[in-house]
């Protein structure tokens, strides 16, 4: 009865848990898109502004289409 009540406990830790995980991962991914997106922006402006300005990104690398999988599954408990 005991490992029973420890089971629920965990049960309900484990899908806390995997609940805050899949909002992290929907939160990296909405930021990484955002980053991308002015990127893109600052990458247009420089080419319209042409040697008027220099544009600085600090850390900057070239863009590249990398996403970040991270595969979360679901245990079952018995």
């Amino acid at each position: 009865m005991e490992q029973d009540s420890h089971r629920d406990v965990y049960r309900i830790a484990y899908d806390e848990a995997f609940s805050e995980l899949r909002d992290i991962l929907r939160e990296f991914e909405q930021l990484y898109a955002r980053k991308d997106r002015v990127e893109r922006v600052v990458e247009a402006l420089s080419q319209e502004i042409g040697s008027q300005c220099q544009v600085v990104v600090p850390n900057h690398r070239p863009r590249t289409r990398r996403r970040v999988h991270i595969a979360v599954t679901r245990s079952t408990f018995v």
